[in-house]
């Protein structure tokens, strides 16, 4: 049995360590949400004039296709950014963890594993759209008479 308490221990930590993670990407995800929802919703409530007179011809896919554009374009180029820094990281990884029968693995994943980058970049962009949604439902049903006015 004491033989076992370091590998105890050691599994323990890495539980611990994993659930860390799951908390603060968690907390990252809503922050994200919140920076992306109102970095949108201050627009949207200025482009009221300027959605008014569309909304009351009926160009609901024009103001749909704006707001979700302007909102998850960063999304989509953080996206893209995140995976080529993600695919460089690796690479540096899978450089300097050479390990003797474990080249290619590291605690049992590949360094590159297309479904775990796959898994986190649907998310970001479920949490991106998620955000969005507000303010493009905001825009959607705004009461054309009630923008016309302001204007």
């Amino acid at each position: 049995m004491p033989e076992e308490a370091p590998v105890h221990v050691q599994r323990a930590l890495a539980r611990c360590c994993a659930i860390d993670c799951a908390v603060l990407t968690f907390v990252a995800h809503i922050l994200a949400s919140a920076g992306i929802q109102g970095r949108l919703a201050n627009p949207v409530s200025r482009w009221l004039a300027e959605i008014g007179f569309p909304r009351a011809l009926g160009a609901t896919s024009q103001i749909l296709r704006r707001t979700l554009g302007d909102g998850l374009r960063p999304t989509l180029f953080g996206l893209a950014g995140g995976t080529l820094a993600a695919f460089g990281v690796c690479w540096v990884l899978r450089l300097t963890l050479r390990l003797p029968g474990s080249s290619e693995f590291f605690h049992g994943v590949p360094f590159y594993d297309p479904a775990t980058l796959s898994i986190v970049a649907a998310v970001a962009l479920l949490v991106a759209g998620a955000a969005v949604a507000g303010p493009a439902w905001r825009a959607l049903w705004l009461d054309p008479m009630e923008a016309l006015r302001r204007e």
